[in-house]
């Protein structure tokens, strides 16, 4: 599987905007968010929890939009759905904003806006972690995929 990042164009971040929009540049974190879309990230990030999908400035100055698999007062551990490797950590100050839309056939729809995709998420999230700890296993990350686009389709419903 080759190496991609879910790049953007550049997070247009303007002092006091609540909200950015990017497209995203990869595959990465396909099927959630698939190539060429563009995603809306709330830059409130005081309410991020695992399973959030977020765009952060990477240590190398990349800006990347991946799921949160795990979470400390300082740093965040991230992970492309699409990827069998975890993020290197980044620093929570370096948190852009947490995608909170995504538009799908010139329809923005929500992401998380229940209970019920809320826990899915957090589902991904933890199944991702066994994931990367068993790398060797297809298996498990051929499951994690169908899970994701079961997500993708839950989104696409609205």
């Amino acid at each position: 599987m080759k190496n991609q990042y879910s790049r953007i164009k550049k997070f247009n971040i303007k002092k006091n905007t609540k909200l950015i929009v990017a497209k995203v540049l990869s595959e990465s974190s396909g099927p959630i968010i698939k190539k060429g879309e563009l995603i809306l990230l709330e830059t409130d990030c005081r309410n991020i929890r695992q399973g959030d999908i977020v765009g952060y400035i990477s240590a190398r100055g990349i800006p990347l939009v991946h799921r949160v698999i795990r979470i400390s007062r300082t740093y965040i551990q991230t992970a492309a759905d699409n990827n069998r490797r975890v993020d290197s950590p980044a620093r929570r100050k370096n948190i852009v904003g947490k995608v909170i839309k995504i538009k799908i056939r010139g329809q923005w729809k929500i992401l998380g806006h229940n209970l019920t995709t809320q826990l899915i998420d957090r589902f991904i999230a933890l199944f991702m972690v066994i994931v990367y700890t068993f790398p060797e296993s297809g298996i498990l990350f051929r499951i994690q995929r169908k899970i994701t686009a079961i997500r993708r389709k839950l989104i696409e419903i609205g």
